[in-house]
């Protein structure tokens, strides 16, 4: 079944990345699996840097213009084969403790102020990913297990806002 999903990814994807060509869109990942070392800021462990390389193979052929994660070493090493392969930085939107909602608020707001030409990928964690999309979409997704480090969603615009499409990456 994972298998049927990365392959709705991968068709998606491209088929997005034609409707790019003259407008900005949005993908919004959970971060990849993190090491369990009992600190609050695991790195990613070898299955996650391997999911790490499949959002940069399953993004290859889509023009990513800007990349933004928060502070923590899982999603700014989840984004990192994309940084590499495409030369750009990860930008760090900071996560306080106790303070979802501002974290959530800045993200929109880096996202609005923008000049990407392209898709805007955005790291995000358990608790964050589902408040990203609807703040930017205004649509309401599942909450993401702690176990689960393979959504992946597709914003587009669209003439009622914003399209959503909810898909996994990686093995």
């Amino acid at each position: 079944m994972r298998a049927f999903y990365l392959i709705i990814a991968l068709i998606a994807l491209p088929l997005a990345t034609a409707a790019m060509a003259e407008a900005t869109g949005v993908v919004i990942v959970r971060h990849a699996e993190k090491a369990d070392d009992g600190s609050r800021d695991p790195d990613l462990t070898s299955a996650g840097r391997q999911r790490a390389q499949s959002l940069a193979d399953a993004l290859d052929g889509a023009r990513v213009s800007e990349l933004i994660a928060s502070q923590y070493k899982r999603t700014r090493q989840t984004l990192a084969a994309l940084a590499r392969r495409r030369g750009l930085d990860v930008a760090v939107v900071r996560a306080e403790s106790g303070a979802v909602e501002e974290h959530i608020e800045a993200i929109v707001e880096k996202v609005k102020e923008s000049n990407a030409e392209g898709l805007v990928v955005i790291a995000g964690h358990s608790n964050t990913v589902p408040l990203i999309v609807e703040a930017l979409s205004g649509r309401v997704v599942a909450a993401i297990e702690e176990t689960e480090y393979d959504r992946l969603y597709l914003l587009l615009p669209s003439a009622s806002g914003m399209d959503v499409i909810e898909s996994r990456y990686g093995q």
